[in-house]
């Protein structure tokens, strides 16, 4: 390998981890406008377009996707996921080998 390529893969590597560093603050953030919901309603909305406007302010996107954040309401919770750097939508399955989406189950 050339000294070009690889610098190539390492910025191709860095640029990776700060997709995902910067698709984890817009999870963590519609978790804490989730959480807000829920302690205004007393249950989590059914969709991501009910945090609007005051919440959020638009519907979250994945940058992976250009699309909306994945979510579904659970029996207890939620679970909230973008599809990752592999562009796969691997149903918020983080523990599958070869899964990258970025899950937030919660409880």
């Amino acid at each position: 390998m050339c000294i070009r390529d690889s610098l190539e893969t390492e910025w191709e590597n860095a640029h990776s981890v700060e997709d995902q560093s910067v698709q984890n603050a817009v999870n963590i953030k519609t978790l804490f406008a989730l959480q807000a919901y829920r302690a205004k309603t007393g249950s989590y909305p059914g969709s991501l377009s009910q945090l609007l406007p005051e919440d959020l302010g638009r519907v979250p996107v994945d940058i992976f996707s250009n699309d909306h954040l994945k979510y579904f309401k659970t029996r207890k919770g939620f679970k909230l996921y973008s599809i990752g750097s592999n562009q796969t939508d691997d149903g918020g399955n983080g523990r599958m080998q070869g899964s990258d989406d970025l899950v937030i189950e919660f409880p």
